[in-house]
């Protein structure tokens, strides 16, 4: 296992009270300030509409009065991270990118990398998991290519 040295921790706990800070509880009832910025967002990108070839995908929100909703199941939008969070869940749900490297479960409404790291997820996104599913998956296929026997399977 890697030692970690104090400026890397250092780094990392600031990171994650900058996460922290940036995102607020979605159990919250949003401020009227947040609220607009949501409707905004949503009218700004035509309530998120995604098309792959013949595929398409949305409208993913939807605004009903002075609120925002998934369209899919009619959760509630409490903050602006979740229009992303909600957008790349069902993206990868709708279309899913086998290439993404990601595993999905139903329950928990999230989809895992290979070593079991959430990546993204209908309140959570991260990049650099998502990133590293992906690399993982394709260098996976790649041996499997030259016929090498795969990690998990040794």
């Amino acid at each position: 296992m890697k030692r970690l040295n104090r400026r890397t921790l250092k780094r990392i706990e600031e990171q994650r009270a900058r996460e922290t800070l940036l995102t607020p509880p979605l159990d919250r009832e949003p401020t009227d300030e947040e609220r607009r910025e949501i409707i905004a967002s949503v009218r700004h990108n035509g309530g998120y509409v995604e098309e792959f070839g013949s595929l398409k995908m949305g409208p993913l929100f939807e605004i009903v009065g002075d609120d925002v909703y998934c369209t899919f199941d009619g959760k509630r939008v409490t903050h602006c991270s979740q229009l992303t969070y909600e957008y790349f869940y069902w993206l990868h749900r709708t279309f899913g990118f086998k290439e993404a490297g990601l595993e999905h479960d139903e329950g928990a409404q999230a989809f895992y990398g290979v070593d079991g790291e959430l990546a993204i997820s209908r309140d959570y996104l991260n990049l650099p998991a998502l990133g590293r599913a992906k690399r993982a998956y394709k260098a996976r296929q790649a041996m499997e290519g030259m016929g090498v026997a795969s990690y998990q399977s040794m």
